[in-house]
């Protein structure tokens, strides 16, 4: 079990344990850290610009765990009502500790958003990621030919059907 307990729980429950809330331009220092701790070709400081900017429809959440970021997630939610994660990270002393289930959980219920379906891209090398995405019941459904700007890897599809709960 991880730093917290939430098999059973709800979303609202979790982020009494872990709170996860809209991050601001003041918080891309810790963004920064764990992206650079998190990936060999790390978006830069501007690639997250779009998550500050009125009208693109990104998103980037943050978990805390004592006053500090634990992890984030950026996600997009197109006019077909699905939500691409397009970015998600934790720092490595906390990883397969529920933070980064929790981060998607927690975008996949956002009120504004009503997302039917979750879709992420997989770089092929990142096993890790393949790995949680699948114990978070994800399907792989397919390749993508060099959907990363800044590596030539193919990335694999996955997704995710997001069951309507009643509050």
């Amino acid at each position: 079990m991880g730093i917290f307990s939430h098999a059973k729980s709800s979303p609202r429950q979790w982020t009494a344990a872990l709170p996860i809330r809209a991050l601001w331009p003041d918080d891309m220092g810790q963004v920064m850290r764990i992206e650079r701790d998190s990936f060999p070709c790390p978006w830069s400081y501007h690639d997250f610009d779009p998550c500050f900017a009125i009208g693109s429809g990104r998103l980037i959440h943050g978990a805390e765990l004592n006053g500090c970021l634990a992890g984030y997630c950026v996600s997009k939610c197109d006019p077909q009502h699905v939500l691409w994660i397009l970015n998600l990270a934790v720092l490595p002393g906390l990883r397969r500790q529920g933070v980064a289930r929790a981060l998607l959980e927690y975008v996949a219920y956002l009120p504004h958003f009503k997302p039917q379906r979750l879709r992420a891209i997989v770089g092929e090398t990142n096993l890790d990621a393949q790995l949680f995405f699948r114990a978070a019941g994800w399907r792989a459904v397919g390749m993508e030919r060099r959907p990363f700007e800044v590596s030539d890897e193919e990335g694999i599809r996955f997704v995710k059907r997001v069951i309507t709960r009643k509050n």
